[in-house]
């Protein structure tokens, strides 16, 4: 709709003409009438980018190019393998002959009593059909053995076009498109960058975290505006019609996911390629015993002189913490100045 340019009146003026007009209680279809006086069909229709349709109507429905997923993939971490494969008089005994990882497929032939170390996310091998999860199983150099009755045919395995098949209708004629999940969906292809294969690795890395600081961006910013909006006017909706309550679930459901896959990303698919490069990034139990003295002796030297612990008491208001700042909540030993018991404090680690 739109305002009708060849209609002069004002809005008092057709006000006043509605019978029986109190201005403390218009009745709906009162302001109908009002509103319909004020407005006339828009007949035309533009073609634009879908990020440039923000705020608007669809004329017409948007059906998907594409199956999502596109491809049979795992829904779990665990073994790929042949439904049939399985016997119910006792435990199955596979032999893993490869790894299939998110964001690539398992190219090699998988013979009957064979199955795939499979990861979320990972295309199914050709021919396999179940995913059993790797905590019903117990491995043995490279033979998985799998209890009977812990899955069966087709279990933890999506389907291509389960979420939307092609063709399928993503989004009906005359809806608007909300902003807030059309954002979340643009950084869902950034991260698209990061998954795939043929982009440049250290580029792969940097896609993932211009995708994560986009996600804080909006939810410093996006979501703290409809968190505001949720408090002052409850009731109030969107151009797509949502409150902000149903903001809030929705953008939450969609940023889970998006999360998700990010971690994803990175445990299954950049690691993994950057440690093949030769950069390692070693967890603390991986250390040798060198690496642990120097790295004592660092934190000893260069970190712990800049600590500056905030006690934490019911007698105090919780301190302020620094935006984007990595903060630990720790137990503390000893009294204060004033002679009180000690127990908890936050320590912000250095920049």
């Amino acid at each position: 709709m739109s305002l009708n340019a060849s209609n002069t009146r004002s809005l008092q003026h057709i006000a006043d003409s509605l019978a029986g007009y109190d201005p403390n209680s218009l009745a709906v279809v009162q302001a109908q009438a009002f509103i319909s006086e004020l407005v006339s069909t828009v007949q035309g229709v533009e073609h634009l980018a879908l990020r440039s349709a923000l705020g608007r109507v669809l004329a017409q429905p948007v059906h998907s190019p594409i199956d999502v997923p596109a491809h049979d993939n795992s829904a779990m971490d665990g073994y790929a393998l042949r439904s049939s494969d399985l016997r119910h008089d006792g435990p199955t005994a596979l032999k893993v002959v490869g790894t299939g990882l998110a964001g690539s497929q398992f190219e090699g032939v998988v013979a009957s009593g064979q199955c795939v170390r499979i990861t979320t996310g990972a295309v199914m091998p050709q021919g396999l059909d179940t995913v059993v999860p790797q905590e019903f199983t117990t491995l043995q150099e490279d033979v998985v053995r799998i209890e009977p009755g812990v899955v069966r045919a087709g279990d933890n395995r999506r389907l291509a076009g389960e979420d939307l098949a092609l063709g399928a209708v993503a989004l009906p004629a005359g809806r608007l498109i909300n902003r807030e999940l059309s954002l979340l969906e643009f950084n869902q292809r950034v991260l698209a960058q990061a998954q795939d294969p043929t982009v440049p690795l250290l580029e792969r890395l940097r896609f993932l975290c211009i995708s994560s600081s986009n996600l804080d961006e909006f939810f410093e910013i996006r979501v703290a505006g409809i968190k505001q909006l949720q408090h002052d006017s409850p009731r109030s909706t969107s151009p797509d019609g949502l409150t902000p309550a149903q903001q809030l679930t929705a953008i939450h459901d969609r940023a889970t996911r998006l999360v998700a896959a990010q971690y994803a990303c990175l445990n299954r698919q950049l690691l993994p390629a950057l440690a093949s490069a030769g950069i390692v990034l070693l967890r603390r139990e991986e250390l040798d015993d060198d690496a642990r003295a120097w790295l004592a002796a660092y934190f000893e030297r260069e970190i712990e002189p800049v600590l500056s612990p905030l006690a934490l008491d019911p007698s105090r208001p919780f301190p302020r913490i620094q935006n984007k700042s990595l903060n630990f909540v720790v137990r503390i030993e000893g009294e204060d100045a004033y002679g009180r018991e000690a127990t908890l404090a936050i320590v912000q680690a250095p920049r």
